[in-house]
């Protein structure tokens, strides 16, 4: 923000103090209000342990600071194509990662697509936020993530 109010060459020190505070309340306030209209997670990372399944991810809440480290409650399910069938009931854990264990890992079969939808909610918070559902596929090299979806409510 700064370099950008700076770039502009203002002469008024004062004014280019306040303008940096204003556009940074603002990106808060904007951030704060989309980061609870959806769960905010990012940087999916798949490790495939062979014979069970670790997925971590970090909750952008947390990381920007709009929510307290531990406040978040996170809810998983993993199903195959579909829907037809849950290969995990919804579950919940408090970190930022799904472990699937290596009895479920068996059951996810080559080339199918799989679904796995996570939520979040703060502890505070009646309802869970929209989920991000995470598609994956067991290729020849392990489980691996072939896509996303994210929706606002």
């Amino acid at each position: 923000m700064k370099i950008g109010v700076n770039k502009a060459e203002y002469s008024d020190k004062l004014f280019k103090d306040n303008l940096i505070k204003a556009i940074i309340k603002r990106r808060d306030k904007v951030g704060e209000y989309w980061f609870s209209k959806l769960t905010p997670l990012d940087n999916f990372y798949l490790d495939d342990k062979g014979d069970s399944l670790v997925i971590n991810f970090d909750d952008l809440g947390v990381k920007y600071g709009f929510v307290e480290q531990g406040a978040m409650d996170y809810s998983y399910m993993l199903y195959t194509s579909y829907g037809r069938a849950e290969l995990i009931p919804w579950a919940t854990t408090k970190d930022g990662s799904v472990v699937i264990s290596p009895e479920v890992a068996k059951l996810i079969e080559k080339d199918l697509i799989y679904s796995l939808k996570i939520q979040a909610k703060e502890q505070n918070e009646e309802w869970w936020r929209t989920p991000v559902k995470l598609y994956l596929k067991r290729t020849n090299d392990g489980i691996i993530l072939v896509g996303l979806t994210r929706k606002v409510k």
